[in-house]
This record gives C-alpha cells, sequence and structure tokens, in this order.
C-alpha cells in the first residue's frame, strides 16, 4: 500500500480527519489513495497536508521542463483517461473508493483467474492495463509499471509463448 509523509504538526490534524495515519521508523504517514481526493481533485484543498502541495507528477515536471507543451500534456491525460475508463468498462465495475489497479488485481486474484485464464480470456483487458501502465510509467508514476508487472507474474507461466 502507498502512504504519504506528514509532517510533525499535522499529525493531529490527520487524526481529526479520520486518515488511517500510522508510524513507520520516525516517518508518520497515512494511506492513499485518501479519502479526501473525491472525482480527481482534493475535497479538502484549503487544508491540503504539505506533502500534497508539494506534489508534482512526472508530467507536471516534464512541462515545467518544457520537455512537453501543454496541448501535448492534455492530450496524454485524455488519453489515460479514456483508457482508465475503457478498464472500468472491460472489468464491469467502477469503484471510487478503489484505483483502477485495486481493480485490476482483484480480477486477476479472482479464484477462477488463478490459472492464467485472465489473461488468455481477456486479452484487450490485458493490452490496455499494459498501454496504462507504460504511460502512467512515463508520464505520472513510475512505479504503475512495477505494480502491473507484480500482478501478471505469476499469471505469465502459465501462458504457452
Amino acid at each position: 500500500m502507498t502512504r504519504a509523509v506528514l509532517m510533525p504538526d499535522e499529525v493531529e490534524k490527520a487524526e481529526r480527519l479520520n486518515l488511517s495515519v500510522c508510524r513507520q521508523g520516525k516517518q508518520d504517514l497515512f494511506a492513499l489513495p485518501c479519502a479526501y481526493h473525491v472525482d480527481k481533485k482534493c475535497s479538502i484543498y484549503e487544508e491540503r497536508f504539505k506533502v500534497c502541495g508539494g506534489y508534482q507528477c512526472e508530467m507536471l515536471k516534464r512541462l515545467l521542463a518544457g520537455e512537453v507543451n501543454l496541448d501535448q500534456a492534455l492530450e496524454i491525460v485524455r488519453m489515460v483517461q479514456r483508457l482508465e475508463q475503457e478498464i472500468y468498462q472491460l472489468l464491469g465495475k467502477h469503484d471510487a473508493s478503489k484505483s483502477v489497479w485495486d481493480l485490476f488485481n482483484e480480477f486477476l486474484n479472482t479464484e477462477h483467474n488463478t490459472s492464467g485464464e485472465a489473461l488468455k480470456s481477456h486479452p484487450e483487458l490485458l493490452l490496455k492495463a499494459r498501454m496504462l501502465s507504460l504511460l502512467g510509467n512515463k508520464y505520472f508514476e513510475p512505479k504503475l509499471d512495477a505494480e502491473l508487472n507484480a500482478a501478471v507474474q505469476p499469471l505469465r507461466a502459465s501462458i504457452p509463448s
């Protein structure tokens, strides 16, 4: 599970907001996705945490560095949003409290899919998930590709070459 680091003076606020706070070493963390990230935006923006205010995805870093222009960045965002919606449709559900990756992993880990049937019988889903992973890895969060690979690795062995 992914977590965000809290500053020492933010722990009380996080607990007041009923976020799941844990201590790891000397750091206080809260679980992501954040319960206050609703409809792709922060619902407590005015009192957001420092880690949230300072966050820059890879796309924003590329935009600020002049590696992509605004039109290119917006087109990539739209492409990712379309892929996410297509994956939700292929999975047959959309749960706002879970990421597309959580639902994809649930699909892969269902009892009837443990033998690799998910990958054999749903190539379009796997292809779209891989495309989303590649775009996410390149433009947003480098960890997404690792998450997808970890999810499908046990199933790959069962697919004939």
